[in-house]
């Protein structure tokens, strides 16, 4: 049997050498594959960089508009002002720019992040913290933004108390930065005390965004930390306009939904201070 078991090995089979024309095949195959390869990349590279470059502004319309769908001022994309007869250079964008909804309409500047602008005395407050925060320097523009708003543009003794209030803001931000909550009076736990305090927040949050929009904060320009502190921020101000919009139960627990927002304020309140601190970082880095 050994002979029979010697004959039973399989020979090993000879493969032939690849010619020089299945050489010259192969070699365009692996350039075709590295450049598809290349071109994927850069695209990714790319589409990461536009997203990095995008204003305070853009960002806020497009982590609102994930969430909801019935305001308009939810579910807008930012759109650059045509350039064809501004006497502008190409290349290069304005300070403000007209946004465009869904629906066609335009909204002036800050309308889509603070619509009519700071009304209340936290909606003042917080957009002083972010003019001041801002990248560049805002505050002339904030104040005049707060006296157009509200309409007081003879009272020269409100526009004194605004840079009054400007100077005590700016000095909170060179010395200790700490959480600056607002006062919230006891409302009585209903549907509407839950809707108002949500809206409330939501438009505080706003007021913020829009003093870094004054500003011209680029988010490219913030470190990692500062970066995901600002897009937390805009997606709990999604989730504030959400929540506005919400049709009352049949039955709720309204007291434990105050102890949820209370929560969300000093959570929405530590990413605001979070920003302000990135921001501080990056004035003194640049100094």
């Amino acid at each position: 049997m050994a002979p029979l078991k010697k004959s039973m090995k399989k020979k090993p089979v000879k493969t032939s050498k690849p010619t020089s024309a299945r050489r010259k095949v192969r070699s365009k195959e692996k350039s075709a594959k590295k450049k598809q390869s290349m071109k994927i990349k850069e695209g990714k590279r790319r589409s990461v960089s536009r997203s990095k470059t995008t204003p305070i502004s853009g960002r806020a319309t497009r982590a609102t508009s994930h969430h909801s769908t019935s305001a308009p001022a939810s579910s807008v994309k930012s759109a650059a002002v045509a350039t064809a007869g501004s006497g502008r250079k190409p290349g290069k964008r304005p300070i403000q720019t007209m946004r465009r909804g869904v629906d066609g309409r335009t909204y002036a500047p800050g309308e889509l992040i603070l619509t009519n602008g700071p009304q209340s005395a936290e909606e003042v407050q917080y957009l002083l913290r972010g003019c001041v925060a801002a990248e560049h320097d805002a505050r002339t523009y904030g104040v005049d933004e707060i006296i157009l708003k509200k309409r007081l543009s003879e009272d020269e003794h409100a526009r004194h108390g605004l840079e009054d209030q400007m100077a005590a803001v700016e000095e909170r931000f060179k010395s200790r930065i700490e959480p600056l909550l607002p006062t919230r009076s006891n409302n009585r736990r209903t549907f509407a005390s839950v809707i108002e305090r949500a809206r409330n927040r939501r438009r505080e949050i706003g007021a913020f965004l829009r003093g870094l929009d004054l500003g011209r904060t680029e988010v490219s320009h913030m470190d990692s930390y500062g970066e995901a502190s600002l897009q937390s921020l805009l997606q709990w101000a999604a989730r504030l306009e959400t929540l506005s919009e919400i049709e009352e139960p049949e039955q709720a627990d309204y007291t434990h939904f105050h102890r949820g927002l209370d929560q969300l304020d000093n959570t929405t309140e530590a990413l605001i201070v979070d920003v302000e601190m990135t921001l501080r970082r990056l004035r003194d880095k640049l100094k």
